[in-house]
């Protein structure tokens, strides 16, 4: 995988350049972005997301709780969110529960861990485990809690 400091390297400039080339954050010349963008080219770099998402402190996923990947109502339920998704620079992170109240709650902590940005979650029963809890590790969501949105959700 090409990295900025090897475009840095080949255009002759340095990776901060190249990383404010990027990001749009400062004015490059014309001589240094015209060889930036030739290297980007020749070496078809592709910007490292996870690096990016580090730095920005966001995961770009929604964590997404079903209780079946197969059945119809989810199913068009996940294509509701996916194609609500589309466009926003997020992706879903989907997980089932398979019916079991235990096993929701691992998968709920399983994305917590994964460090979503927000969840939805479709939930077998009322959850027998501590919402509170969840929702206090979740306050800080760059996505607030809100009912569905979109028309197929």
């Amino acid at each position: 995988m090409v990295t900025v400091h090897e475009v840095a390297r080949v255009a002759g400039v340095s990776a901060a350049t190249v990383s404010r080339f990027l990001n749009g954050t400062a004015k490059v010349s014309e001589e240094k972005r015209q060889a930036i963008e030739s290297v980007i080219e020749k070496l078809n770099y592709k910007p490292n997301v996870l690096a990016q998402n580090l730095k920005m402190g966001s995961s770009r996923t929604i964590g997404v709780l079903t209780q079946s990947l197969v059945s119809g109502y989810f199913a068009d339920a996940m294509a509701g969110i996916d194609e609500a998704l589309q466009g926003t620079g997020y992706a879903p992170l989907i997980v089932s529960g398979h019916w079991h109240a235990d096993e929701e709650a691992e998968r709920i902590e399983l994305l917590i861990a994964r460090r979503v940005d927000g969840l939805v979650a479709f939930f077998h029963e009322t959850p027998r485990f501590d919402m509170n809890g969840i929702i206090n590790q979740l306050a800080n969501l760059l996505c607030p809690l809100t009912p569905p949105l979109h028309p197929k959700v």
